[in-house]
């Protein structure tokens, strides 16, 4: 097992929430914040800065059965989804 990357977090915003998959870690956080991390090809980037609310849950449908692939919800505080 190697590490490729580290998840960039900033001071006193701590994670509240991590969705995973097989392809994908989606990493949010109390100010909002929401990173996406691609396994696949071994990329970061940032969908989000600031939310309204902290990102209170991440879950990724299943879609073994389904040919959609990748489906995520994202709740953010108790506002919204």
């Amino acid at each position: 097992m190697s590490l490729f990357f580290t998840i960039d977090i900033r001071f006193a915003d701590p994670i509240s929430a991590i969705g995973m998959n097989d392809n994908f870690i989606i990493v949010g956080s109390m100010m909002g914040r929401i990173a996406l991390l691609n396994l696949a090809n071994k990329k970061c980037g940032l969908l989000s800065e600031l939310s309204s609310e902290n990102i209170s849950g991440i879950v990724f449908e299943d879609t073994s059965s389904s040919s959609l692939t990748d489906i995520c919800y994202i709740s953010i505080g108790d506002e919204e989804v």
